[in-house]
C-alpha cells in the first residue's frame, strides 16, 4: 500500500494503525452526517437545497449500516426533488446542467436500489433511457429532448462501452455456423 509517498507493508502495524484511524474518521464522518439531517430527510439549515446536497448520500449510508437515514433522504428527493419525467431538480452547479446533467442521477437510482425502493428507480430509469441515444447506445452529457436519430452530444466512454455490449450481443443471438464434416 502506498501512503503518501512512502510504501507500506499491508501486514505492518503502521499498516493496522492508518486501517484504525481511517475506520475512526469514517465512523466520527458518519456521525457528523447524521447529527446534520432533519427527520424529514432534508438538511438543517438547508432551505430548498438542490439535487447536489442529496445525490450521493442514500446509498453510502446504506452501505454503512444506516438504512433509516438512507430511506430518510430518499424520501426527501422523492417528495420534493423528483420530476414528473423521472429527472431530479433544482440543478444548480454548472456540473450538473451543462456537463454531466446524468451524474447525480445515477446516484440516486444506485442508492434507491440498493433500498428496494423500486418505485423510484423505475420513474428515474424512464428518464435515463430518454436520454439514450437510440442510434450509437451512449447517453446524452446534457439533458436533451430526444429527437429521432439525433446524435446530440453524447458521452463518448458511455457510448463505447454501449457499443461493445450491443456487438457482443448480437455475437451471442447469430446462430452458430453450421460444422463442415470431414
Amino acid at each position: 500500500m502506498i501512503c503518501g509517498e512512502e510504501e507500506i507493508d499491508v501486514f505492518s502495524p503502521k499498516s493496522t494503525e492508518l486501517g484504525a484511524a481511517c475506520l475512526e474518521a469514517a465512523r466520527d464522518s458518519l456521525s457528523w452526517l447524521l447529527g446534520q439531517q432533519r427527520h424529514d430527510g432534508g438538511w438543517k439549515g438547508l432551505e430548498d437545497p438542490p439535487v447536489a446536497a442529496f445525490y450521493k448520500v442514500a446509498w453510502p449510508l446504506c452501505l454503512m449500516g444506516e438504512a433509516a437515514a438512507a430511506h430518510r433522504t430518499l424520501n426527501y428527493v422523492d417528495e420534493h426533488l423528483i420530476d414528473a419525467d423521472g429527472d431530479f431538480s433544482p440543478r444548480v452547479h454548472p456540473w450538473f446542467k451543462e456537463v454531466h446533467h446524468l451524474y447525480a442521477n445515477a446516484y440516486v437510482v444506485i442508492g434507491a436500489q440498493k433500498l428496494e425502493r423500486y418505485g423510484m428507480v423505475r420513474r428515474a430509469l424512464r428518464f435515463l433511457l430518454s436520454q439514450q441515444d437510440r442510434r450509437h447506445g451512449g447517453f446524452y452529457s446534457v439533458k436533451t429532448a430526444v429527437v429521432k436519430g439525433t446524435d446530440l452530444t453524447r458521452c463518448p466512454p458511455a457510448s463505447v462501452g454501449s457499443r461493445a455490449w450491443l456487438r457482443a450481443r448480437s455475437k451471442l443471438q447469430r446462430p452458430e455456423p453450421a460444422a463442415s464434416k470431414p
